[in-house]
């Protein structure tokens, strides 16, 4: 019988005497581990008799000698089956991943093993990563925050030692400054420090319930941006000790906002159906083109800043025009798969992740821009210009921006 735990009996015919034992726990794989819990499913074989699988929220398994203790082996070696709920690419291909029932787990691009790791097990949730720096990356379990070191492989608490109260789980990274951490707590927590072997958090006060999304501003670290259904606030004084927040109203209920990195005065907000983008900290919203429904994340590039990200239910969409025209790019992610978070990493890879509910990570290459404005740089093209990706996954841009003159068909 599969459930939580995962049981058998040997004397079935003796009704309700039957003696039933967890087989769960176990050496698997000469390791000690368990089966993992939430059993889905179960087969037999009719020709090996002794054969039996098991699937569950972790993976499948196999035995053949009837499900007997330490016969069960792990076949996840190369099953991309992990149920993620958040992850966060940094620059060297490294991903920390927050997971349903397999804890939060780190990929380490330089690991000659080339396999995910635990680094602590439950359910992972809030993943972040230093954009630049993939030593330590941060994630929630269970309402408290965290952090990863690599290198040794080991966790530590981070949370504040004031967290008493309600917060939201929903923290950020300021994506210029790494060690930038920032909670929707009441109030709001913030740390400059997290790597530092006792992290400190500073209070932000001045609101008077836990936002559900909070975000610093890249590059102003005194502007702070916090939502709570559709309300925005604002602070422009944020390291102050009194500091003066400024409420505006969305058009909508936000889920995300994103900050321009180079510019705090424009942001984007995500709601379920729609983008909207501020161009003055949120005192006026417009809505950017038509979005598809049942919008989950957000992601800006910010060596083009009119080149955005979103992830709906079920796809992944690129605007080239700051979300007024959207364009599927879900090319090589299995259909039907509820995507669940983006992380776009601009520095030396140029990739977006993106998490899925089921099959993992996805990565995309995503091509930077090239201006050419200098005089000698400038030529004359006749003919027909022909622009191709090197993948289906690549994105190809063109802008012309003339002197003078007119710009006929290409």
């Amino acid at each position: 019988i599969g459930t939580n735990g995962f049981f058998r009996t040997t004397n079935a015919t003796t009704g309700g005497n039957a003696t039933w034992q967890d087989i769960r726990g176990q050496v698997v794989d000469e390791h000690p581990a368990d089966i993992h819990f939430d059993q889905r499913a179960l087969a037999f074989s009719a020709a090996l008799p002794n054969l039996v699988y098991v699937g569950n929220d972790g993976g499948a398994w196999k035995s053949t000698d009837d499900g007997a203790q330490a016969t069960w082996q792990n076949l996840n070696g190369n099953l991309p089956g992990l149920l993620f709920y958040s992850a966060a690419l940094s620059s060297d291909g490294s991903i920390v991943g927050g997971t349903q029932d397999n804890g939060s787990v780190f990929f380490d691009a330089e690991d000659p093993d080339g396999i995910w790791r635990i680094a602590l097990g439950g359910d992972g949730g809030g993943a972040l990563i230093d954009p630049l720096d993939s030593t330590y990356s941060y994630f929630v379990e269970f309402g408290r925050f965290y952090r990863y070191n690599k290198i040794s492989r080991g966790w530590s608490p981070i949370s504040p030692s004031s967290l008493t109260f309600s917060c939201n789980t929903a923290w950020t990274i300021n994506p210029l400054h790494g060690t930038r951490l920032t909670i929707p707590c009441h109030p709001i927590a913030r740390t400059s420090n997290a790597t530092a072997n006792s992290v400190s958090w500073d209070s932000i006060a001045g609101l008077s319930f836990p936002p559900n999304t909070v975000q610093e501003a890249p590059s102003n670290s005194n502007i702070i941006y916090a939502t709570q259904g559709s309300n925005v606030w604002v602070t422009i004084n944020a390291s102050s000790p009194s500091p003066s927040w400024t409420q505006n109203q969305a058009p909508c209920s936000v889920n995300k906002i994103s900050i321009l990195p180079t510019d705090p005065s424009v942001a984007y907000i995500l709601c379920a159906n729609s983008v909207q983008k501020t161009t003055d900290m949120g005192h006026t919203w417009t809505q950017n083109g038509n979005a598809p429904l049942n919008l989950g994340d957000f992601a800006i590039d910010p060596t083009f800043p009119n080149r955005v990200f979103a992830s709906s239910y079920a796809s992944v969409l690129v605007s080239l025009d700051a979300g007024q025209t959207w364009e599927d790019m879900t090319d090589g992610i299995p259909r039907g798969l509820w995507i669940t978070s983006l992380s776009l990493n601009a520095a030396t890879t140029r990739k977006l992740a993106a998490s899925t509910f089921g099959r993992g990570v996805y990565l995309a290459n995503i091509p930077g821009v090239v201006e050419v404005t200098s005089p000698a740089n400038r030529a004359t093209v006749w003919g027909n210009i022909v622009v191709s990706a090197k993948a289906s996954s690549d994105i190809v841009s063109v802008q012309f921006k003339l002197d003078g003159g007119n710009l006929g068909p290409v």
